[in-house]
């Protein structure tokens, strides 16, 4: 498989965007041959003077304000002189073996070692309760497809959204017509697929969604499909896509 693109979240609790691209990039793209320089490679997509949208004062720029030193690879983060704000109590930090124990509720091994670093450097513990809720976005966010099978069937499959290794999840899924319910609730199948065979819809163009329904909302979260857009022809059961 060859890489067209990588996208990245780039804002993370401190900003470490840099360090974050440079460590994706390397770990993505380093086994398949490629040999760059990382964080220059992070550091090609900064803002210019002619990409900025913003407006600055005489003599200073973009440059101005950006400190690719922070934040620092291990707490404590110290702010140059220059981006001090006067007034500004900076967080103490505390040390990693506390934070450690703090964000021990975390078990995501990508998101551990970031609770770790932020709640380390600022001494704040509640970024631990916000990485809990992470994981479980992470762990229990599902996704719902939806598609044309057989004529005048509509399917759908509901899986893990993030993490593969959930099990499949168990619930129900409804079908709605431009924003109508048009059907019961239906279970899914072990495999977490379900078939709704259209009735009582007006032949003609109409989008049509599901929306999933966990059986047991702590093991899975509800989500909807995007709209499916389909023409009931006028031969009965065929659909136009």
């Amino acid at each position: 498989m060859s890489v067209k693109a990588l996208f990245f979240d780039v804002f993370g609790t401190l900003v470490d965007w840099r360090a974050g691209i440079a460590r994706e990039a390397e770990r993505i793209l380093k086994p398949r041959g490629h040999a760059l320089d990382w964080f220059a490679f992070a550091d090609a997509w900064r803002l210019t003077d002619k990409s900025s949208l913003f407006v600055y004062e005489t003599g200073t720029s973009t440059s101005t304000f950006t400190d690719k030193d922070w934040p620092a690879p291990e707490p404590p983060c110290r702010l140059k002189p220059q981006f001090e704000i006067p007034g500004w109590i900076i967080p103490q930090g505390m040390d990693i073996e506390t934070a450690k124990q703090i964000c021990g509720i975390i078990k995501d091994q990508v998101l551990n070692p970031d609770c770790v670093f932020d709640v380390a450097t600022t001494g704040d513990a509640e970024f631990a309760r916000a990485y809990h809720i992470t994981q479980a976005l992470r762990e229990r966010s599902t996704g719902v497809q939806i598609f044309s099978t057989n004529p005048g069937e509509i399917a759908v499959i509901v899986s893990p959204l993030v993490n593969r290794k959930q099990p499949v999840p168990r619930g129900k899924v409804t079908f709605y017509v431009d924003n109508v319910q048009a059907s019961q609730p239906i279970a899914l199948d072990a495999s977490g697929h379900a078939r709704w065979k259209i009735e009582g819809v007006e032949r003609g163009t109409h989008t049509i969604r599901a929306v999933f329904a966990p059986a047991d909302p702590k093991q899975s979260y509800p989500s909807g499909s995007p709209n499916l857009k389909v023409t009931l022809a006028l031969e009965p059961g065929q659909i136009l896509f």
